[in-house]
């Protein structure tokens, strides 16, 4: 390859999967991903919502650069809207500041429109937000939080000793989720996801479905979840978390929960939190603070935003709603986690 070898660009097809996943594995670092094949056909062939859009640029007859969108829906009241999430980017070291990245960007941005797509979301690090405020996006601010402490002790420990946290624990095996999928499927929990979703919510939230919902946590095998479902009378509630290690503290994410709007099953969903948080073993609770029915009567107490930094680009589409604005959402973990 020389700085002259031209580059193709083009939309990336099935028969690219092999040459895509080697890139990842070269660009970025995922050498020691389980499956990784596997990874990117559940996450942009069986998503409920749609088959990945994407482009790639070949350059020597070879995929040095891949740009592709995880295709998304969000309700807010009555309406559905279309979206799309900038996840996989890559670019072969070896073809690097050829301007790759913002060609395959600015294609994609081009292709949406015919596409249906209302606004594109996504959660950049420190090193990539500059780039997308470069090309449009607005920072819409970082995930607010709050945190029920299950272990006072340990955790003022752990802040007077100045632990840092740290990343979230890596993926190092596939995972089963076989028991949360068998909860999903529960006649009783498809009820509660079918009646809960015509219940309107107005801020923006993802369209939950049985086949979402299944999709995401249940046959998800690289990210381990805990589900538990629990009905009394008319009231009903379904929580899925996620436990994970942040330094030397254990927490549990509360990454979705499906709430009938009565007090009654507000109450069955915290019980349900708590239930799990006691199996883990965990030494604190965190949920969004965005929408959820866990607040300071279950002992959820705001904590700032130390969430996801969450950035918007609105394309041309009338909308009900201001996706750049927090005021909007009504967001989850498990709506804005990184997979």
């Amino acid at each position: 390859m020389t700085e002259q070898t031209p580059i193709q660009y083009r939309p990336y097809t099935r028969t690219d999967e092999e040459q895509i996943v080697d890139l990842l594995r070269v660009s970025m670092k995922m050498h020691e991903f389980p499956d990784l094949q596997g990874f990117w056909r559940w996450k942009h062939y069986e998503n409920p919502f749609g088959e990945s859009p994407g482009l790639v640029a070949v350059g020597d007859e070879q995929v040095v650069g891949v740009r592709v969108f995880l295709r998304w829906e969000w309700c807010a009241g009555t309406q559905v809207y279309r979206a799309v999430r900038c996840v996989d980017t890559a670019t072969h070291p070896d073809w690097g500041r050829r301007g790759i990245f913002e060609r395959l960007t600015t294609g994609m941005l081009e292709q949406l429109p015919g596409l249906g797509v209302d606004f594109i979301f996504n959660t950049p690090n420190q090193y990539s937000m500059p780039g997308y405020l470069k090309m449009g996006w607005v920072q819409v601010g970082a995930l607010p939080l709050k945190v029920r402490v299950r272990r006072p002790g340990h955790v003022a420990a752990v802040a007077i000793r100045r632990e840092g946290l740290g990343g979230a624990t890596e993926i190092t095996d596939e995972v089963d989720n076989s028991a949360v999928l068998e909860c999903l499927r529960d006649p009783g929990v498809r009820a509660l996801v079918e009646t809960a979703g015509a219940a309107h919510e107005p801020g923006l939230h993802t369209a939950r479905t049985s086949a979402y919902l299944e999709w995401r946590y249940g046959r998800n095998r690289w990210y381990g979840y805990r589900a538990g479902f629990d009905s009394r009378g008319d009231s009903a509630a379904l929580a899925v978390c996620r436990v994970s290690r942040r330094g030397s503290l254990k927490e549990l994410l509360v990454c979705d929960l499906v709430v009938l709007p009565d007090p009654g099953s507000r109450r069955l969903a915290a019980r349900i939190v708590g239930r799990l948080a006691r199996e883990a073993s965990v030494d604190y609770v965190a949920v969004s603070g965005l929408g959820t029915c866990l607040g300071l009567s279950s002992g959820f107490v705001p904590v700032g935003n130390r969430g996801r930094d969450l950035t918007v680009r609105h394309l041309e589409s009338r909308l009900a709603v201001d996706p750049t604005t927090f005021s909007a959402w009504a967001a989850s973990f498990g709506d804005l986690e990184l997979f």
